[in-house]
C-alpha cells in the first residue's frame, strides 16, 4: 500500500511539473492556484506511503516536492526581491532621484488598516485596489507626502 501512495504522489508531482513548466491552456484550472498549494496533498500522499521498506523513496519524494515548491512558488521570490529593495544601491539611486518605488495593494474590501500598510514601504506612487473611502485615503496620503 505504501508504494501506491508514493506512486500517486509521483504522478501528481509529474503532472504539476508539466502544468507549471509549460503553462498550457488546458492546465489553467490547475495553475490558477498558487503552486505551493499542491505541495500539501503531495506531501500528505508521500507521508501515507511511509513504511520501513519505503523510507528512502519517501525521503526522495519529499525532496522532489521541496524542489518543486522552490522552483514554482512565487512567494519566496518576492520576499527575496523585497529585501534587496532596501539595498545601499537602491538608497543611493533614491537620493539621486533616479529611482521610483511603486506599491500596489489590495485593501481587503476597503480596510483603512490594510491601506495604511503602504506607509512602511515609503512609496513614491501608491496604487490601491478596493480602497477605503476618500477621507481615509487622503489621511494616508498626508502621512506619506505631507500637505503637498
Amino acid at each position: 500500500m505504501g508504494t501506491f501512495f508514493l506512486t500517486v504522489s509521483f504522478v501528481l508531482w509529474g503532472g504539476l511539473l508539466v502544468c507549471y513548466l509549460f503553462r498550457l491552456d488546458s492546465c489553467a484550472s490547475i495553475t490558477l492556484w498558487p503552486a505551493w498549494i499542491w505541495t500539501l496533498p503531495g506531501l500528505l500522499l508521500t507521508a501515507l506511503g511511509w513504511r520501513r521498506d519505503t523510507k528512502s523513496a519517501v525521503a526522495a519524494m519529499a525532496l522532489m516536492w521541496l524542489v518543486y515548491t522552490v522552483a514554482f512558488s512565487e512567494e519566496h521570490k518576492s520576499l527575496i526581491h523585497h529585501r534587496h529593495l532596501k539595498s545601499p544601491e537602491w538608497e543611493a539611486a533614491k537620493r539621486q532621484r533616479k529611482a521610483l518605488r511603486v506599491v500596489s495593494l489590495n485593501c481587503a474590501g476597503g480596510s483603512s488598516e490594510a491601506a495604511a500598510e503602504v506607509i512602511a514601504e515609503e512609496p513614491d506612487v501608491v496604487l490601491l485596489q478596493e480602497s477605503p473611502g476618500r477621507h481615509e485615503v487622503c489621511a494616508i496620503a498626508r502621512r506619506l507626502y505631507g500637505d503637498e
